[in-house]
């Protein structure tokens, strides 16, 4: 009965590098695409609803920024294993 307890596995050593550049490679070009959306739908809209349009869409960026990384932190608690 003299077994050792196994070490906690080292947070972030199941992700590879491409992994991670990929992912953040994909968040940069749809950020860069929601504003990019916002002057699509003010374009169907009359004029003097055009910046609220784009705002709209711009701040959508902010709420699901919010929500992602107050996720993040219930899925990914300190005593979690990757397995």
């Amino acid at each position: 009965m003299d077994t050792e307890p196994t070490p906690a596995p080292i947070i972030g050593s199941q992700y590879q590098a491409g992994d991670i550049a990929w992912t953040l490679t994909c968040t940069a070009l749809v950020w860069l695409m929601i504003p990019g959306i916002g002057y699509f739908y003010s374009g169907m809209a009359r004029s003097k609803n055009a910046l609220s349009l784009i705002m709209l869409s711009c701040c959508s960026v902010a709420v699901v920024s919010v929500q992602v990384t107050s996720t993040k932190s219930v899925q990914v608690g300190a005593n979690c294993s990757p397995t």
